[in-house]
């Protein structure tokens, strides 16, 4: 959700177990403009996904 227009956003992931990888897909449901948010959003999940890949 956007935190001033408060519109609901969409993430979708999409596991290929055969190849470790994973697709993810942020977008708003309303709107074509959304400040950034959903590329950060994915940034973000992407990050967290590779700090549990690597060792402490």
């Amino acid at each position: 959700t956007t935190r001033w227009l408060r519109f609901i956003d969409d993430v979708e992931f999409y596991f290929m177990e055969s190849e470790a990888l994973i697709h993810v897909r942020s977008a708003s449901r309303l709107g074509h403009w959304d400040f950034g948010l959903n590329r950060k959003r994915v940034e973000e999940i992407r990050f967290r996904f590779e700090k549990l890949k690597k060792p402490s």
